[in-house]
């Protein structure tokens, strides 16, 4: 009788076998069973005994012209299953929860609407000094982290909706001008978080950045806020750290392909 160790090993041989046929397949590519062996580092005659029980359950198929190997077709009746079930608010809620825990601070996550970004969940600093947001309440796509982070990944569209509608200045610090705009969308792209610098509302700090879904697409924000005397500038970088980190868990959740995956850890 096998024993469930060795049950285990085979498990995991064969998860092993699945995941080199799936890069393959990510590159349109097709390959035989010596490549297999050779891209996994299992041995020729394990990885056929493995590909048997992957076919038979329809997670690999055999082109038969060729006998070169890709995915079958239960992953993707299995994928399609998972994407379905996924809901971005769901997923976000326990790492916006862990994401206050660590940096004490309010953390947001928020949907691009027009040219305004809606705010769709919120999770409380512990702290007495809050900000004053709250759940279904929208802010200029321009003037705050999370909008500046989805308005830089959204269509040009957006953008020229937001410059002719005009950039009200809402303090001192507001971007207000098409080229500044270009700008700081550039550098977001760049660096992968956006902060706002007090621009939105008097005395409040605010770092964001990007959700991305199984497509690759930008569906969501993540920010932390607070008071800009317990977010100096010098305490930023952390910050940003955090979130970007809280965004990329958020990201692999909603199956964010690998390029979104490294652009978010970059």
């Amino acid at each position: 009788m096998t024993s469930g160790r060795n049950q285990s090993s085979s498990l995991r041989r064969a998860l092993e076998v699945l995941a080199v046929i799936a890069l393959a397949c990510e590159r349109d590519a097709l390959l035989s069973l010596t490549e297999i062996a050779a891209q996994s580092g299992i041995n020729r005659s394990t990885v056929s005994r493995l590909l048997q029980p992957l076919m038979d359950a329809g997670l690999v198929d055999q082109e038969p012209n060729t006998d070169r190997y890709r995915l079958g077709p239960q992953t993707a009746r299995l994928g399609q299953i998972y994407l379905q079930h996924l809901d971005v608010n769901n997923v976000a809620g326990p790492i916006l929860q862990a994401l206050v825990e660590e940096s004490q601070e309010t953390a947001h996550l928020g949907v691009l609407d027009g040219t305004d970004v809606v705010y769709v969940d919120k999770h409380e600093s512990p702290r007495s000094v809050r900000t004053g947001s709250r759940i279904g309440s929208r802010q200029p796509l321009y003037s705050t982290a999370m909008g500046k982070v989805l308005l830089a990944h959204a269509a040009p569209s957006v953008v020229e909706d937001v410059i002719r509608d005009g950039m009200p200045r809402r303090t001192e610090t507001t971007i207000t001008n098409a080229e500044t705009l270009a700008t700081e969308l550039d550098r977001i792209r760049i660096d992968g978080y956006a902060i706002d610098d007090q621009e939105n509302e008097l005395e409040i700090r605010c770092l964001g950045a990007p959700v991305f879904d199984h497509r690759g697409v930008v569906v969501a924000a993540i920010s932390l806020s607070g008071p800009a005397t317990r977010m100096p500038v010098e305490r930023l970088r952390v910050l940003s750290t955090l979130v970007m980190d809280a965004t990329a868990e958020v990201s692999r959740r909603l199956a964010a392909p690998d390029e979104a995956l490294q652009r978010s850890d970059d």
